[in-house]
């Protein structure tokens, strides 16, 4: 789930390569789909830890 504003945040994965797509049965629920499944993301190992910015999933109705 997201924030109000759709701001979403995830603590404590690992370092590596993930996959990030929204919940398909949430999805259906609400009746939506994204217009881009899913994204390729990289956290880096670094001391302070990684954040990632640049994602937004759009949303439309079916």
């Amino acid at each position: 789930m997201t924030e109000s504003d759709g701001y979403f945040n995830y603590m404590g994965l690992p370092p590596g390569n993930y996959i990030i797509q929204p919940d398909k049965a949430q999805l259906k629920k609400l009746k939506l789909k994204p217009q881009q499944a899913a994204y390729d993301l990289h956290i880096s190992t670094k001391r302070e830890g990684d954040v990632i910015d640049d994602i937004l999933f759009i949303l439309e109705r079916k």
